[in-house]
């Protein structure tokens, strides 16, 4: 009986102790118990995928605030069972608890037992510095308690509590803990969940199951005989618990999943609603990312690296390549506008510099489609000619003469816009620049999204000003989408548990041109694929259309390509420009990467052709040179081409215009007649002949005769009177210099200016 008596003795000298010192501790500088009227403690932010999965958290503290209701019964059981077991009964202070901790502290000469209860560990998480093992925090917590037990229901402090305990890894209470241990709501947690959930309070990081999955098992397990002790657990549950393995379901680890997704999220949410609402406020930010596309943009681009970095071994011949390369992919729903995956850079955790979005860079020929809806726009279409020779551009705004060179280092000759498309043609593109003027490309550019400045300067229709990806990528999307260009955006809505929808995303949408130009730019884009410089993708059996693009000495690859419900851009290059290697063009280093996510993103889809808007037409023309191809003879290689209904050409294809594009291309320049004869000024034609080999002109000037080696071509010949050369103001001492690569003296042309 001596054991129970002291036990006895020592709790009512401690109650006599609180009730004398009560009142004085209350005289004490205490916080205000009702202040928890208001308690809003920071709540951690969760960022979801479209399929409302969790991909990433913003926490000063990770908790998820949960009410008394979606406390689950066997956590609450389980909870009182192992931390305080007469907690529906005490009045804040369990004095047998406390009698029986201090005769064990007594009897053990050491500090062996605790005796707080759950309101008193309320009182010293909310109120007080845990830290200070001293008798007067102890009896602070314990004034506090009696306190919080006056005001506030037991439902109300176990909710309170269960919102506040820490629960390891950085976790603040049950709803954060559920989901990082288990995956799931608080709610559905199991008995055996919630059992070792409870059994890791006493020392959150020793029990972790995610640390010692053994040592959790063993503390799950003695809650479980706690609660079959209490009352709250038939043994044939526990036994049963007792026996299931524990198995852990965490969510994919941040580190692991959408960096330069999650972290564009992260600063616009930053921008548009405050750091505080960011890391403290709970907020359930509902992105447009797609976890399935992300996971395929993430692996095209690794192995995309990885043969880049194989090719660039086998040509230097060493392991050590300096600086890593980058790469970049954005893939966007064109209806919606939508992000569904983004990945900025090889390493987020090198470099969180993001290269779909931050990243400002030329371009090249991935910017020729532009000029080019500016064109048909302005009346040209797929069927009319270019010369591509060599060529000068004189700007009056300009000192500097600029002669761009085609990639292959050849020239084409007449081409139409279609094959200068295909083969990205840089001089027949610059030369449609020239004809459809500055301002309406830079006008497209700004209707189609593109922000980044854009000067008047010849080098525009080769890209030569810096824009982003993401800029780039959604231009394309509006030829993809009829027309219509829609904001791309990564956020589809904010909420937060007391507001529900905070802000939804509502982008901007606008007809940005018709869809019957929406629809011939694709239709020459897939052209590009079937037959351009993109038919390394030809073989992927959908409907697409893209454009590859190159900077000078290989500096930056591009590629970006749509088909209707998927538009995707990438670009490969060096943080600080340097090149990529010979050869490393938009088609050897973008191209694949593209590839190798559109084949996975669209596997097991049907094949959908674009739209077909009315108001435009078909016309069978000839390949070559674009006029209506009626004469199988003089036409051999025809094509169906698209036209805007009422520019249908009306010229035909003749054998007198083939024989003209086999001539030399100085005489490409000159127009036929109507009687098929080649109309040349006389003063012109003296200096051609001279200078081309192989030319010769009749006695009577009336015939023009071509020879090599391979064939004669014979074309009646027009010469009317002579035509003043070309102004060139002060720079006629360079007009010698001016010559291709091919060594014939380069045509001038001059660029209009305001």
């Amino acid at each position: 009986m001596r054991k129970p008596l002291a036990g006895l003795g020592v709790t009512m000298a401690i109650a006599a102790v609180f009730g004398a010192s009560g009142g004085y501790f209350m005289r004490l500088d205490l916080p205000d118990v009702r202040a928890l009227e208001e308690y809003r403690p920071a709540q951690m932010t969760r960022v979801l995928d479209r399929d409302g999965r969790e991909i990433a958290t913003f926490a000063a503290e990770k908790r998820i605030l949960l009410d008394p209701a979606e406390i689950p019964p066997s956590f609450r059981d389980a909870l009182i069972s192992s931390e305080d077991s007469e907690f529906r009964k005490h009045t804040g202070i369990d004095f047998r608890g406390v009698g029986r901790a201090v005769w064990t502290d007594l009897r053990e000469r050491r500090k062996a037992q605790g005796a707080s209860t759950l309101t008193m560990q309320l009182a010293g998480m909310l109120f007080l510095d845990r830290s200070q093992k001293t008798v007067r925090r102890k009896l602070q917590e314990a004034v506090l308690a009696v306190e919080i037990e006056r005001h506030y229901s037991k439902q109300e402090i176990l909710a309170l509590y269960t919102n506040q305990v820490h629960m390891g890894h950085g976790l603040q209470g049950l709803g954060a803990a559920a989901r990082h241990y288990f995956n799931k709501p608080a709610h559905l947690l199991t008995i055996g969940e919630s059992a070792t959930l409870v059994g890791l309070l006493p020392r959150p990081s020793a029990y972790s199951p995610i640390h010692d999955l053994e040592r959790a098992t063993q503390r799950r397990n003695l809650v479980l005989r706690r609660m079959v002790e209490e009352g709250y657990l038939d043994t044939r549950t526990a036994r049963r618990v007792a026996g299931e393995r524990l198995v852990l379901n965490r969510p994919v680890a941040e580190s692991e999943c959408a960096e330069y997704f999650v972290e564009s999220v992260r600063r616009t949410i930053r921008d548009e609603h405050g750091e505080r609402a960011l890391y403290a406020g709970g907020l359930e930010i509902r992105t447009t990312m797609d976890p399935r596309l992300q996971e395929f943009a993430e692996e095209a681009i690794r192995e995309g690296l990885e043969l880049y970095a194989e090719r660039r071994r086998q040509r230097e011949g060493s392991n050590d390549t300096g600086e890593a390369p980058q790469a970049a992919l954005v893939a966007l729903d064109p209806r919606t506008g939508e992000v569904l995956a983004m990945v900025g850079g090889s390493d987020f955790g090198h470099s969180e510099f993001n290269r779909v979005t931050q990243a400002r860079r030329q371009p090249g020929s991935a910017f020729k489609p532009i000029v080019l809806a500016a064109a048909l726009e302005n009346g040209k279409t797929l069927a009319d000619t270019l010369l591509d020779e060599p060529t000068v551009f004189l700007d009056r705004r300009n000192p500097q003469p600029y002669q761009p060179e085609n990639f292959s280092r050849e020239y084409f000759g007449s081409i139409t816009l279609r094959t200068a498309i295909e083969k990205s043609a840089n001089i027949a593109s610059v030369k449609l620049l020239q004809q459809v003027g500055y301002d309406a490309a830079i006008d497209m550019a700004l209707r189609l999204g593109i922000e980044s400045g854009l000067r008047p300067y010849p080098s525009l229709a080769l890209g030569a000003f810096e824009l982003t990806l993401l800029e780039l990528t959604s231009a394309y999307g509006v030829f993809a989408n009829g027309g219509m260009y829609v904001e791309p955006h990564w956020i589809r809505a904010v909420g937060d548990r007391s507001q529900g929808t905070v802000a939804r995303t509502h982008p901007a949408v606008r007809d940005a041109v018709s869809p019957q130009l929406a629809y011939a730019m694709s239709h020459a884009l897939n052209g590009v694929i079937r037959r351009g410089t993109g038919r390394g993708a030809a073989e992927l059996p959908w409907t697409l259309a893209g454009k590859t693009g190159t900077t000078d000495d290989y500096v930056d690859a591009w590629f970006v390509g749509y088909s209707p419900e998927l538009v995707v851009g990438v670009w490969v290059g060096y943080d600080a420009p340097q090149s990529l290697g010979v050869g490393e063009s938009g088609s050897k280093a973008a191209l694949p990467i593209w590839k190798s996510f559109m084949e996975r993103a669209l596997e097991g889809r049907d094949d959908w052709p674009f739209a077909l808007p009315d108001g435009v037409t078909f016309v069978v023309v000839d390949a070559e040179t674009g006029r209506r191809a009626v004469d199988a003879r003089s036409c051999e290689h025809s094509l169906s081409e698209v036209f805007i209904e009422g520019s249908e050409p009306l010229g035909l294809c003749s054998s007198e215009r083939h024989r003209r594009l086999r001539l030399p291309r100085p005489f490409q320049r000159y127009p036929l007649g109507p009687d098929g004869a080649l109309q040349i000024p006389a003063n012109e034609l003296r200096a051609l002949v001279d200078a081309e080999r192989g030319v010769s002109v009749s006695r009577n000037a009336r015939r023009l005769r071509y020879s090599s080696e391979d064939e004669s071509v014979t074309l009646r010949l027009d010469t009317g009177p002579d035509r003043p050369p070309i102004d060139l103001g002060q720079r006629t001492d360079l007009v010698a210099g001016w010559r291709g690569t091919d060594g014939r003296r380069a045509n001038i042309v001059w660029f209009s200016t305001p």
